[in-house]
């Protein structure tokens, strides 16, 4: 019989607000959403792990305070600060714990937007999943004329997003950077022996809503995300509703499932 070992995660009370103001900058008047929305500040610096890893080959090194290993059973959970020294960039916003520091007790699948949300839906434009089902870019670029210049013209004005958000993942020790392409396939950026998959909100008036991902790792275990943090993003200036609206920009850690 297999057994089934799961965790809760008090110290994630700790760690995550779970809502977000994102405002970049927008340009002129009629510009479509902004380009690149990023994640909260505490989410982004545990995916600057999965974005430039902990290696001699890039020759970022392991800076880590540990704090404290949660256990049970064959699972183990290390809770500490990491340092990524990578440098910081020019108006970086600091985590809870400080520039360029992480705070690592549980993990998260983070997401930097591009364009639009993949998962969005409205009046305001449909996100990379819609927005791809059943197309391809060499299927818009060979139509006539006539028919490709409306999908052109969705691109420009920003109601339409043909690029997919950049996803990364950190949890207990392991990190990944991924993305889909236009099959609805995700590709992850570096070959690794990891099982991602996407929940989506199939039967609600959102099918390709992100409800959270389930990994499981070579061991088998099964880290599921499903503590969601919010970001509500508007370019600086503009007027009306918020062309983005509320967006799930981070997936936190809210079980682990021993399957051993």
């Amino acid at each position: 019989m297999k057994k089934l070992v799961e965790l809760s995660f008090v110290l994630m009370s700790l760690v995550i607000g779970r809502n977000g103001y994102a405002q970049p900058s927008a340009g002129q008047a009629g510009d479509p959403a902004p380009k690149v929305i990023p994640p909260s500040p505490e989410a982004s610096n545990l995916g600057k792990f999965a974005e430039i890893p902990v290696s001699l080959y890039t020759g970022t090194p392991d800076i880590s305070i540990p704090l404290y290993e949660i256990s049970k059973g064959p699972l183990k959970l290390n809770v500490g600060l990491s340092y990524h020294a990578s440098g910081i960039k020019v108006e970086e916003m600091a985590s809870w714990v400080g520039i360029g520091w992480a705070l690592n007790a549980g993990g998260v699948v983070t997401r930097t937007v591009r364009g639009k949300p993949d998962d969005n839906t409205s009046s305001y434009g449909n996100g990379f999943f819609q927005y791809s089902a059943g197309k391809s870019v060499s299927g818009i670029v060979d139509l006539p004329p006539s028919q490709r210049v409306g999908y052109l013209q969705e691109i420009t004005e920003g109601t339409a997003d043909v690029e997919p958000d950049q996803y990364f993942v950190n949890v207990n020790g392991i990190t990944a950077q991924f993305t889909f392409d236009w099959n609805g396939n995700l590709i992850q950026t570096e070959e690794k022996n990891l099982k991602i998959t996407k929940i989506q909100n199939s039967s609600g008036a959102n099918p390709y809503q992100l409800l959270g991902w389930d990994i499981t790792d070579a061991n088998g275990t099964i880290y599921k995300f499903r503590e969601v943090e919010s970001t509500l993003a508007d370019p600086v200036g503009s007027i009306g509703p918020a062309r983005n609206g509320t967006f799930a920009s981070s997936w936190y850690l809210s079980q682990i499932v021993d399957v051993n």
